[in-house]
């Protein structure tokens, strides 16, 4: 499987003829993971010295292709086959900044590569949750030679990519996404809804299920199929009227939560209680297969509420994270993409 870096020319042009190769790690010797991350890029660390680290570990160079990219075979601990790469932009408004990556089938965690790298005791932890991102699942911060670099690990879907940058580490961050996942980043995303007291957009889903238990909720039942997940809990206290709440997620971020109201007149209370928050909703007809359901719609920054009821049987609210919908609608629509795409030419920019 190839994924290919196909991002916007504004936000890196050379970022668009570069491909990750998922290595079949049979001509590497084993490398540790604290010999692939021995050296990381940072403000006093750059390409050549990383290049020189990987060069000295059991990882196996793969064919030069470009001044501005190196990429080595690697067999993990573990025995997993690993691609590591290191790219230097080109061009654009992030022209120079180095990014290194891991890319492993199924990396999950940091949990590997975190005894490599032992945290003195007045550092505090980087944030393992990010509101503007699905596919944050964790991150490290690396002492090093000289300073230190964040480590993030982007992963969603089949894709698991460790990644450190030189600069600010969130642009790192958002330059695989771009390239690799399809998705941009909103701008410090926010919303007023709340969710047992936990604000929808900047909570992990987590932070919501057990915002909800403290509440005398009860986890009943869990579905995971990553990297989707759903909960689904009795109502807590406070809310009267709701039968059941479901809490679905994609990576740390809540889609949607749903409450299942009990009746009409519970569920009027609510649409009242709504309107009175958000703005006063307009009733609207369905269509098709949602024919005998009718709609109301609230918006609050990048959240949104849709209240269902069809046929005098099913009440329903949903509060959905704008933020992640629309970010998984863009990583469908990257994967599609990558299935019909081949490989460019391989051309330095700086060439012409």
């Amino acid at each position: 499987m190839s994924v290919f870096f196909k991002g916007k020319a504004s936000s890196a042009a050379s970022l668009m003829l570069v491909a990750f190769s998922i290595a079949t790690g049979s001509s590497a010797e084993a490398a540790t993971w604290c010999e692939i991350t021995r050296a990381l890029p940072s403000t006093m660390i750059g390409f050549a010295e990383v290049e020189t680290s990987m060069n000295s570990s059991d990882c196996k160079p793969q064919a030069l292709t470009s001044a501005h990219r190196r990429t080595w075979d690697c067999k993990t601990e573990d025995g997993k086959p690993a691609t590591v790469g290191l790219l230097r932009v080109e061009d654009g408004p992030r022209a120079g900044t180095v990014v290194w990556y891991a890319l492993q089938p199924e990396l999950e965690s940091l949990d590997s590569i975190r005894p490599c790298h032992p945290q003195p005791a007045y550092i505090s932890p980087v944030s393992r949750f990010d509101a503007g991102s699905i596919a944050v699942r964790d991150r490290l911060s690396v002492k090093q030679r000289i300073g230190s670099t964040d480590l993030s690990l982007l992963s969603f879907g089949p894709i698991g990519i460790a990644v450190a940058g030189t600069g600010y580490q969130r642009h790192a961050e958002q330059l695989v996404e771009e390239a690799v996942f399809g998705f941009s980043r909103p701008f410090s995303p926010s919303t007023s809804v709340e969710i047992a007291g936990r604000n929808l957009v900047s909570s992990s889903a987590k932070d919501i299920v057990d915002a909800l238990i403290a509440r005398q909720a009860t986890l009943k039942a869990t579905s995971d199929e990553y990297p989707f997940l759903e909960y689904q809990l009795s109502p807590p206290v406070g809310l009267e009227g709701v039968s059941e709440i479901s809490v679905k997620a994609a990576g740390q971020l809540a889609t949607q939560v749903i409450y299942n109201v009990a009746d009409l007149a519970s569920f009027m209370t609510y649409v009242e209680l709504l309107d009175d928050k958000y703005g006063k909703s307009t009733l609207e007809a369905g269509t098709g297969q949602d024919k005998n359901c009718k709609f109301r719609l609230w918006e609050s920054g990048k959240a949104y509420i849709v209240s269902e009821s069809c046929s005098g049987s099913k009440f329903q609210i949903t509060f959905f994270n704008q933020v992640a919908t629309d970010q998984i609608a863009a990583y469908l629509a990257k994967m599609e993409e990558a299935e019909k795409d081949g490989k460019g030419k391989k051309i330095d920019l700086d060439n012409f």
